[in-house]
């Protein structure tokens, strides 16, 4: 409608036709449609046939559009799998990398497991899922400290225990130290304005990483991770005799050891505010990989001035990018792991 509008005001009108042939979405059609996985075939084997998938779909995109009267310039549309786009991609990634925009680092990243990728915090979104609230006795000398948590399964990445400066019952734990049940390791206790007192016990477990409050609490308190989560979503060697169960598993086998030994005070079914991800609503993870990372927090300011200078219709868009620029907290994970039998990253 643009294009046409534009043209029909007089302007000379150059109108790009444009078919995005990358990315997950593009890696799971073909999956389900040959019956295949691209992480047992070969690299090249899995892109010949995202290639046959794509020639299939592409031909009855081109079709649909120049049926439904769209003037674009069908004699010369783009692909973004061609020789010619994947060129700009990697010489644009080379500019930036050279001015020093890119980066390499190990922090903290979402990461999904059914994708088995690294994902942006544009790509997660939330839900509201039912999830079981496990009470668990944390022994701290002759007392029990009862914790309240959604993931029991990262006690073995436990650091800290936590609880409100101003919450009268557990005065008298500050400052001591706090036995984690199952792994028998010793961890601080901690007083913090941001414990919930209304929420579960009061009292909570610092994990590396059960969610975005845990990674910035670990930085805040200059804490040290333990990885409990390996790059496969499964659980490490550091969660002990629950290594390589899945995080569900995990979570399952855990809660029924404790049980046995009598270490649970009671269970709440409640419906909690999941991170999941955006293409297969797979709860996430954090895990702590080197990925290649895009600056863009040095840029937030000039990008809302500009937000403030543009002309928006509707004029409530406006708003939809400011929100979105203060949502930005890190700098853009651009790294993918799309590994194949002989590709890792």
């Amino acid at each position: 409608m643009i294009a046409r509008t534009a043209r029909m005001l007089g302007f000379e009108v150059f109108f790009p036709i444009g078919i995005d042939r990358n990315g997950i979405g593009v890696e799971r059609y073909t999956e389900k449609r040959f019956n295949i996985s691209l992480h047992e075939i070969e690299r090249e084997e899995f892109l010949s046939y995202c290639k046959k998938a794509l020639d299939e779909l592409e031909e009855r995109m081109i079709s649909i559009m120049i049926s439904l009267g769209i003037s674009g310039d069908f004699e010369n549309y783009y692909r973004t799998d061609s020789e010619e786009y994947r060129k700009l991609t990697q010489s644009t990634f080379i500019n930036l990398w050279n001015r020093n925009l890119i980066y390499v680092d190990t922090r903290p990243n979402n990461f999904c497991p059914n994708c088995k990728t690294t994902i942006a915090d544009a790509e997660v979104i939330y839900e509201e899922i039912p999830a079981d609230l496990v009470y668990v006795k944390f022994k701290v000398e002759d007392e029990d400290l009862i914790i309240a948590t959604t993931r029991p399964e990262l006690i073995c990445a436990c650091q800290a225990v936590l609880v409100h400066p101003e919450d009268k019952r557990y005065e008298k734990f500050v400052g001591k130290k706090a036995l984690l049940p199952i792994y028998k390791r010793e961890v601080p206790i901690i007083a913090h304005p941001s414990v919930n007192q209304q929420f579960g016990s009061g009292a909570v477990m610092i994990c590396s990483y059960g969610d975005s409050e845990d990674v910035r609490l670990f930085r805040e308190l200059k804490l040290k991770e333990i990885v409990s989560i390996d790059s496969e979503g499964k659980m490490s060697s550091n969660a002990g005799i629950y290594a390589g169960l899945s995080t569900r598993e995990a979570r399952k086998k855990i809660i029924e050891d404790l049980e046995k030994n009598g270490l649970i005070v009671k269970r709440e079914s409640i419906i909690h505010r999941t991170p999941v991800c955006e293409k297969c609503r797979t709860p996430i993870e954090i895990i702590p990989m080197k990925e290649f990372y895009l600056k863009q927090l040095p840029f937030l300011s000039k990008i809302k001035e500009c937000a403030k200078n543009l002309t928006f219709y509707p004029e409530m868009h406006r708003q939809i990018l400011i929100n979105w620029i203060n949502s930005i907290t890190i700098d853009w994970p651009i790294s993918r792991r799309r590994g194949s039998k002989t590709v890792g990253n």
